[in-house]
């Protein structure tokens, strides 16, 4: 573990939390929401969920 694989842990975490990358941004401290993005990832479940809720997808358990 490093001090920068900690850092991409802490802004992944605080983007999951309200979703919002210029709070993210704010607390690492960065000018650009580019840099952000190099340490925020979002996860493929969020991402799953988002295309869900747009398409208005129902799983098998919901038909």
């Amino acid at each position: 573990m490093t001090p920068h694989s900690l850092r991409h842990a802490f802004a992944t975490k605080i983007l999951e939390a309200p979703g919002d990358l210029a709070v993210v941004q704010d607390m690492l401290g960065h000018a650009s929401p580019a840099t952000t993005r190099v340490y925020a990832k979002v996860s493929s479940k969020r991402m799953r969920d988002a295309h869900r809720t747009a398409f208005g997808y129902r799983g098998a358990e919901d038909a």
